[in-house]
């Protein structure tokens, strides 16, 4: 099968078919361009999640590509991920800082911060009207999608509201590193400045919050503990990057991919306005359809097998999670949006001991951001050329999404 570049800008555009050949004919494909294995199906996807074979630890092969006169300079920022984020571990370090951080996210945090969500939407929501005033487009990447995560996420760890316009840049310039934006060719070295300042800010924070409690998850992970162990300072510094990270840009994807797909299909955008009690499930299926994450990358830790091919030590393995959660045996008519359908098996939130922790919140967050949309926004419609790709390896992702306001009296959203 022919060797396809998933930064090129027919794949940024539209991956699908290229993945349904996969599945269908190389569903364990050698990619040369990539220099990395290829895995499409569902079960293989899962598997490999599971897989004791493969590690987690992928960030230690993009520090080793730095030039070696580069390598002193970064090392600060590859210490934090490699050392402090559990996402880049395997058991036993990634268990223990997983239970530790975990507690931080019980269901009655879940449940407390639907205040915060509600508040953050509504603010947003009134720039967004205003904003469709009028009638011009303009871009719902940056007036809603992107501000509501990182809003949500700075109440969530005790972040001043001042800081907020900063705290989703230094996010931005990280997530260019971590998820594999190729056209930045800077990308490393603007990703380690915004990681100093994030650690630097975020001491500030622990340090307020060591004195005092306060309903903020520094101040649980302050008191967190499990089996007498605690999670040291520099690990609370980090977890907060971390989470910083890792639930911003996804959870601005996942609002910005859902309106898109609605735009598309605008009976189900009449049905989920006629009917709210559908918005749960219709998100696990906005996750499953076209969700934030297309690629995690796993590497082998020894040799082995997938469906009988053989995967050396070393190698790197892409788990096509935007492939996987289309797959015609696990999804009946997958590349059909259906917000009927039982979607809570999709990947799209990863699977096994490396699960989103924050997975309760990004559903909560679009749950409450579609019912907001349906309820108080007006039609929209998408402009012809509105519609702008991130070149991201690892990120479904919206850079721009250009829509306008059309008349009240039509319902749901146009294509």
């Amino acid at each position: 099968m022919k060797d396809r570049y998933l930064l090129s800008p027919e794949l940024i555009s539209d991956p699908y078919p290229y993945f349904a050949q996969l599945r269908s004919s190389e569903p364990v494909h050698w990619n040369e361009r990539h220099r990395a294995w290829f895995l499409s199906r569902y079960d293989d996807v899962v598997g490999a999640f599971r897989s004791p074979d493969l590690t987690a630890d992928r960030i230690t092969l993009v520090y080793e590509k730095q030039a070696a006169s580069k390598k002193e300079e970064l090392q600060r920022t590859f210490d934090i991920i490699r050392s402090k984020w559990f996402g880049y571990m395997d058991p036993p370090d990634h268990t223990r800082l997983r239970k530790l951080v975990q507690k931080s996210f019980s269901p009655g945090m879940v449940r407390r911060l639907e205040e915060h969500i509600n508040e953050s939407c509504g603010e947003l929501a009134e720039g967004l009207q205003s904003a469709l005033s009028t009638g011009e487009y303009i871009d719902f990447m940056e007036v809603f999608a992107r501000p509501l995560p990182a809003f949500v996420i700075a109440d969530m760890l005790g972040v001043p509201r001042a800081d907020r316009e900063q705290f989703e840049r230094w996010s931005s310039e990280l997530v260019l590193m971590l998820f594999g934006a190729m056209n930045a060719p800077d990308r490393v070295q603007r990703a380690h400045v915004a990681m100093m300042q994030l650690e630097e800010y975020f001491q500030g924070l622990v340090k307020l919050y060591e004195g005092r409690e306060a309903d903020n998850v520094i101040s649980l992970l302050l008191r967190a503990e499990e089996e007498g162990r605690v999670l040291n300072r520099d690990e609370i510094t980090a977890t907060c990057i971390m989470l910083l990270t890792a639930g911003d840009h996804t959870t601005a994807s996942l609002l910005g991919n859902t309106v898109l797909a609605l735009s598309r299909n605008p009976e189900q955008y009449d049905e989920l306005r006629a009917r709210p009690e559908l918005v749960p499930a219709a998100v696990e299926e906005f996750v499953r359809f076209e969700g934030p994450l297309k690629v995690t990358v796993r590497v082998a830790k020894r040799q082995h097998e997938i469906r009988g091919t053989t995967i050396s030590e070393g190698d790197r393995i892409f788990l096509l999670q935007g492939a996987a959660n289309r797959d015609p045996e696990q999804f009946p008519d997958p590349d059909t949006l259906d917000i009927h359908r039982h979607a809570r098996t999709h990947i799209g939130f990863g699977h096994g001991i490396h699960f989103c922790l924050g997975a309760a919140v990004a559903r909560l967050t679009a749950g409450i951001a579609v019912t907001a949309l349906m309820t108080r926004m007006p039609k929209l419609e998408v402009a012809p050329d509105g519609v702008e790709w991130e070149p991201y390896l690892i990120t479904r992702s919206l850079q721009s999404l250009r829509v306008r306001a059309v008349q009240q009296a039509q319902q749901g959203l146009a294509a």
